[in-house]
């Protein structure tokens, strides 16, 4: 199914984040989805996010200004994307 998001992630520096959004899954169109979720960061900025729906594995760039994000859970999710600090 086509799949398209769009959003920000809030994240407070204590490992809790809120997810605000809007997407469109095969034609169904969600606006303003606000949702809870926790996140880690290693000392390389490697690290994980984990949402109800899901889990995503997630690089930091060095300077903290970027990060790459890729579904891993579940399984038949095949979403990946880019961050940019705001």
């Amino acid at each position: 199914s086509p799949f398209v998001d769009s959003g920000r992630f809030v994240a407070d520096g204590q490992g809790n984040l809120t997810v605000i959004d809007a997407a469109n899954l095969n034609g169904t169109i969600f606006t303003d989805r606000n949702f809870p979720g926790t996140y880690a960061l290693d000392p390389f900025c490697a690290g994980t996010i984990k949402l109800a729906t899901g889990s995503m594995s997630l690089v930091v760039s060095k300077d903290g200004q970027r990060a790459n994000l890729i579904f891993t859970s579940p399984s038949s999710v095949a979403v990946m994307g880019t961050a940019q600090l705001q």
